[in-house]
């Protein structure tokens, strides 16, 4: 072989393997979010290294998110799956890619994680007790419209619920 083909199958190759790892732009919808004290995380769009919210696929979703009830908190995204799987082999391995460190303030985000293939789709704020709020989101076979809990609220702040963001 001949440096003009192998750089020519290099190239290939490179172009190939981007398009296989390229984001597709997914179709979501905002399901049920719950907010204290102004709090807000807002979707800007959503991308999958598959189809969709396919079980294996790398969703990846960008947006803006305010901070207001608390000075620091962990923005993560997950999935939650009711029955929550028992088989060590179901629980998905959490990336760093699907949780940030944030401080008060408006900030844009960008997240990713792999999909299980299942389950209502959110980002959330965490404190070092429990979730304090959060958005569902995705497609019209996993986006949770209600989803039959409420957050509660962080110590720092009195409890006023913004429903719906």
């Amino acid at each position: 072989m001949n440096i003009r083909t192998f750089a020519m199958l290099s190239t290939l190759s490179i172009l190939t393997t981007n398009a296989a790892m390229a984001d597709n732009p997914v179709a979501f919808r905002i399901g049920e979010a719950q907010f204290f004290n102004g709090d807000n995380v807002t979707i800007e769009s959503v991308t999958s290294s598959g189809d969709g919210f396919e079980a294996g696929a790398t969703i990846t979703v960008t947006g803006t998110y305010t901070l207001n009830s608390t000075d620091e908190a962990r923005l993560c995204f997950y999935a939650t799956r009711n029955p929550k799987p028992n088989d060590p082999a179901e629980i998905s391995t959490e990336l760093d890619s699907q949780r940030l460190k944030v401080k008060r303030g408006t900030n844009a985000f960008k997240l990713s994680k792999v999909a299980a293939g299942d389950g209502g789709p959110h980002i959330t704020f965490y404190g070092p007790e429990s979730a304090f709020g959060g958005v569902y989101f995705g497609d019209e076979s996993n986006v949770w419209m209600k989803k039959g809990w409420s957050y509660d609220a962080p110590k720092s702040v009195p409890a006023r619920p913004v429903i719906g963001g």
